[in-house]
């Protein structure tokens, strides 16, 4: 499937549609940052895509990045506030923000002690 999205971006490199194709893939083969490259790319040429967004933050969590997670899932619920997968992300990211704080938290008190 990579391959003929690489075709078809070559044949027309101004379709968001190719380039959120290839990152699809991209995330199937566990290459990550070419994924976010390619859904970059895709943004790039249309940034009122709201799936776009959840993809890429669903690529942010696979690299350990929840709060650039957190971000593209707001930048989707701007445009979709109807979009489960969207919310879902948001509120996970919420979630493991405030645990990651107090996480945080309990390991500096615990180095006082």
């Amino acid at each position: 499937a990579e391959e003929q999205f690489s075709n078809a971006i070559e044949l027309t490199p101004d379709n968001a549609t190719y380039w959120t194709g290839r990152a699809a893939a991209c995330m199937q083969g566990e290459r990550y940052w070419d994924a976010v490259a390619d859904l970059n790319e895709a943004l790039k040429r249309d940034s009122k895509n709201a799936d776009t967004y959840v993809l890429r933050a669903q690529v942010w969590l696979k690299l350990d990045q929840p709060t650039k997670a957190q971000l593209d899932a707001r930048s989707a619920l701007e445009l979709d506030q109807k979009n489960e997968l969207a919310w879902k992300i948001y509120e996970q990211t919420k979630k493991d923000k405030a645990t990651d704080s107090k996480g945080q938290l309990d390991k500096l008190l615990d180095i006082v002690k």
